[in-house]
């Protein structure tokens, strides 16, 4: 694995202009996807393409470890230093785990979905709580 000691790092500078810039993540087709279960289930279903995982470094939770365990090896997996991963974080309290990939918009959805929910373009984060609580 991969340690990530700088800021200036050029995957953690390309990671934080897609957290930054919309346009940038249209351009480029890729997304940051920040939590351990966000990204274990666009792991598990394949919403995600070309997939990279940061982990904070050093790694203390046992949900992370075990999906750095399970990743298939095709999936590089990346320690960034604390104060680094610090910078690509999008969240007050960080989860310790960050992806980023292309949306794979070839996923069929399986007879076993009771629901689904496609959104794009979200404006306000508040207009997203709203659905999902409707």
């Amino acid at each position: 694995m991969e340690l990530i000691r700088s800021a200036h790092n050029k995957t953690i500078l390309r990671i934080q202009k897609l957290i930054k810039s919309r346009s940038a993540r249209r351009e480029s087709g890729q997304i940051v996807l920040d939590g351990i279960h966000l990204v274990q289930e666009c792991l598990q279903h394949g919403w995600v393409q070309d997939v990279q995982i940061l982990v904070e470094d050093p790694v203390t939770n046992e949900e992370i470890t075990a999906l750095i365990q399970d990743a298939p090896q095709s999936v590089p997996i990346t320690l960034v230093e604390s104060h680094v991963f610090n910078k690509i974080n999008t969240t007050k309290t960080t989860q310790g785990i960050v992806a980023v990939g292309r949306i794979n918009h070839k996923v069929q959805l399986t007879k076993k979905s009771k629901f689904a929910l496609a959104l794009e373009g979200i404006q306000d984060p508040g207009n997203l709580g709203s659905i999902l609580r409707s």
